[in-house]
């Protein structure tokens, strides 16, 4: 963001020189197209001066207030197992394939990304950061070809992304 506003006051910086020279060369009777020669002359630097400047000033402090913000953010959000999971090893395609691993015969995923596969999460151990993930968005089929929804989970480091365990039913 500090980027953006340094920008914008180089580019206010770099218009105000050129209407000072218009201003001047228009006073001394100069022709257009060496009012707009000049004008474009010298807000090149100005502009280029101005945002060096500006984002020296403004960006060091800027950037480490906005990682500051992430940090804290970030923070606030491991607290929670499935915001830990995401910020840090979430195996979820890797559960997912262990789990249909298990499948006698075939396996369907019913899951989008609008509905994603693990849709709980639970702390196992806050210390360890074992996380467990649930769902049922997939389905399972016995013998004769029929599907049955089931329920599974998989329980994983949340600090490595190892998976522990995993199973359905």
């Amino acid at each position: 963001m500090y980027m953006q506003v340094c920008f914008f006051i180089a580019i206010a910086m770099a218009i105000a020189a050129y209407q000072w020279v218009k201003h001047k060369g228009t006073k001394k009777g100069w022709e257009r197209s060496s009012i707009i020669f000049l004008g474009g002359l010298l807000t090149i630097p100005v502009f280029i001066v101005t945002f060096i400047v500006s984002y020296g000033i403004w960006g060091q402090y800027g950037q480490e207030t906005e990682n500051a913000e992430i940090a804290a953010k970030r923070d606030a959000e491991d607290l929670f197992p499935d915001k830990y999971a995401q910020n840090h090893h979430n195996p979820s395609y890797e559960c997912k394939e262990a789990i249909s691993s298990l499948a006698k015969y075939d396996f369907k995923w019913n899951d989008s990304m609008m509905e994603p596969a693990f849709n709980s999460y639970s702390w196992i151990d806050t210390d360890t950061k074992v996380i467990e993930m649930y769902g049922d968005r997939a389905q399972v089929q016995n013998g004769f070809g029929a599907y049955k929804k089931v329920k599974y989970s998989c329980r994983f480091n949340g600090n490595t992304g190892e998976i522990i365990s995993y199973d359905f039913n």
